[in-house]
């Protein structure tokens, strides 16, 4: 082990900017800050809002996407339909034209 972990209420901590730090810290950490319960569940909520603003950030874009995606698919449907249509009547487009063996 690196190094005694002191608990937080024990007698050889010291307090400093609202942490507490143990007077036998760990060979690679200068000092361990103990938080609070309530210092803990901050901590953990400001996390838990970070990775949800990224989720929703890759949902936004991802919503962007098939958005575009969509509206391409639209065109394209509609370009099919006409050509459908004129596919259905090709008298109502060649009624006016002779044909070429006339």
């Amino acid at each position: 082990m690196d190094g005694e972990i002191i608990e937080e209420n024990s007698p050889g901590t010291k307090e400093f900017g609202g942490c507490k730090f143990g007077i036998k810290p760990f060979p690679r950490f200068p000092a361990i800050c103990y938080l609070s319960g309530m210092e803990k569940r901050m901590v953990q909520l400001e996390s838990l809002v970070a990775l949800q603003e990224k989720t929703l950030s890759e949902l936004d874009q991802e919503i962007f996407r098939q958005q575009q995606d969509i509206a391409r698919l639209r065109r394209r449907l509609d370009d099919l339909e006409e050509k459908l249509d004129e596919a259905r009547n090709p008298e109502e487009i060649a009624g006016s034209e002779r044909p070429p063996h006339y």
